[in-house]
C-alpha cells in the first residue's frame, strides 16, 4: 500500500498491478479513508486543479480478454461532494501530463510522454463527463 497527498487528502493506493506484462502501464485501486473511489486507476496519471476542486485520473477498463475490448477514460472526482464523473469518450492509450491552466490539460495518447507526436491539448469544458 502507498499513500498519495492530493488536494490535502490523503489517499491510499492499493492492488497495484500491471496491465501489460511488458512493465506496465500499472493499475490501482484508488481510495479516500476507507471509501473505494475508483479501481483500475493508471498509478502515475493524477492531476489536482489549480483550486483543488477536482482530481483527475485515468480508468482502465478491461471489457474482455481481448486487447480491441479494451479501453481508457478520463476521470474525475470532485473533493466538495466526493461524486466521481467518467468522460463519454474513449481512449486506446492516455496518459496525463500536466495542466496548462485552467481549462487545459496536456496529454499523450500513449503510456508516457516521451513521443511528442501523440501528444495533444485537452479541452476540459470541451469534454462530455457523466457521474458514475
Amino acid at each position: 500500500m502507498m499513500n498519495k497527498q492530493l488536494c490535502g487528502l490523503e489517499f491510499k493506493i492499493e492492488n497495484v498491478d500491471q496491465i501489460l506484462n511488458m512493465g506496465g502501464p500499472w493499475i490501482c485501486s484508488l481510495y479516500l479513508g476507507d471509501t473505494l473511489i475508483s479501481d483500475n486507476c493508471i498509478v502515475d496519471s493524477f492531476l489536482e486543479d489549480d483550486a483543488c476542486q477536482k482530481i483527475y485520473f485515468i480508468k482502465y477498463h478491461r471489457i474482455s480478454k481481448w486487447k480491441a475490448d479494451n479501453f481508457f477514460t478520463l476521470n474525475y472526482i470532485s473533493i466538495n461532494d466526493k461524486a466521481i464523473y467518467q468522460s463519454k469518450r474513449t481512449f486506446e492509450m492516455l496518459y496525463l501530463k500536466r495542466f496548462l491552466d485552467q481549462e487545459n490539460i496536456e496529454v499523450f495518447y500513449a503510456f508516457h510522454d516521451k513521443n511528442k507526436e501523440t501528444r495533444d491539448v485537452f479541452t476540459i469544458s470541451e469534454q462530455q463527463f457523466v457521474c458514475v
